[in-house]
């Protein structure tokens, strides 16, 4: 009886578990073409064209991506845009999206819009969970008030940017 009632809670919880991880799967929203395909060995779905990509509050658009659903991750290649809620917008060449970790890696040419302020560097890896950011390869940040340059720095959405210029 004990073993029994065991399985029945095990069973509910995994039940439970795995509605709450597929809500927060990496979503395709909308492509031109959709193939399935292998990427390093690593079965993938291929998207060309207009591609979008949702979780949650998150929106990537790009031209190209590969999406890794089991491992929930996704690469999006060409002109990618990321927005997070109205106020966060980024645009960059190319970003890998972990949705377990809520990371985004965003690289080449990345401009980041966040209300009045924008950020320009050539790397920023950026949570969308927490909001906050790191760059290490030097950003220009600009403000109504005027603008910064700095090798390194924290971004953050609710406190905007904290910076330092290491040695």
């Amino acid at each position: 009886m004990k073993r029994s009632t065991l399985c029945l809670i095990f069973s509910f919880l995994s039940a439970i578990f795995h509605t709450v991880s597929a809500k927060d799967k990496v979503e395709i929203r909308q492509a031109a073409e959709l193939s399935y395909d292998k990427y390093s060995g690593i079965p993938a779905r291929r998207l060309i064209g207009n591609v979008i990509l949702a979780q949650k509050d998150v929106l990537l658009f790009c031209d190209s991506a590969w999406l890794f659903e089991e491992t929930n991750r996704a690469e999006c290649y060409g002109f990618v845009r990321i927005t997070q809620g109205e106020k966060f917008s980024g645009t960059c060449g190319f970003l890998s999206y972990d949705g377990n970790t809520k990371q985004a890696m965003m690289d080449s040419n990345v401009n980041l819009v966040d209300g009045e302020t924008t950020l320009l560097t050539n790397r920023l890896n950026y949570n969308t969970a927490t909001k906050i950011g790191y760059y290490t390869t030097g950003a220009v940040i600009k403000r109504p008030d005027g603008t910064l340059t700095s090798t390194r720095g924290i971004y953050n959405s609710l406190f905007c940017f904290r910076y330092r210029d290491w040695e």
